[in-house]
């Protein structure tokens, strides 16, 4: 139903004659892949088990060159990765938040704070939520993709710890 604006049925079906309308009984979106994205896609899953492996190689990196520096914190560092995405390397700055976000924008870092929580966003912010989080201030999300090389890593962590 998502992939194909909420239809309960086909075109093809219809075509085909196994029914003459549709009904559409859910909010649905236009997912249906043309061949030329379906090609990409596919060339793109060759690569995705060495892409994976690159990810949590420069993850390795990263908590290697992070060990011991009173400015991070990376969560999970020690769990088990060996079929873990690593698609995001996200730290906590343990202090000095903003002047590491500013050396970092400085030295042509793009950084960014992946997941924030609901109510940051303008369409829920009068809501009621009750908990709170704090120090969420202090997430930062690092660059990790795979073609990201380890001399890179160590300029990232050398303008981190200033």
């Amino acid at each position: 139903l998502l992939r194909s604006h909420g239809m309960a049925t086909l075109t093809y079906d219809r075509f085909q004659g196994h029914a003459s309308g549709y009904d559409v009984v859910a909010l649905g979106y236009n997912y249906r892949s043309d061949e030329i994205h379906s090609a990409i896609g596919l060339c793109q899953l060759r690569k995705l088990d060495s892409f994976n492996s690159r990810r949590r190689e420069l993850f390795r990196k990263y908590c290697e060159e992070l060990e011991g520096s009173d400015r991070v914190q990376v969560p999970f560092r020690h769990r088990d990765i060996s079929q873990s995405t690593c698609h995001i390397m996200s730290v906590l700055l343990t202090r000095d938040a903003l002047k590491v976000r500013q050396r970092l924008r400085e030295a042509g870092v793009q950084t960014s704070k992946h997941y924030d929580l609901i109510p940051s966003f303008g369409n829920y912010r009068d809501s009621s939520f009750k908990n709170s989080v704090e120090g969420l201030e202090n997430l930062l999300t690092l660059p990790l993709y795979p073609s990201l090389s380890e001399e890179n890593i160590s300029y990232i962590v050398k303008t981190i710890n200033g």
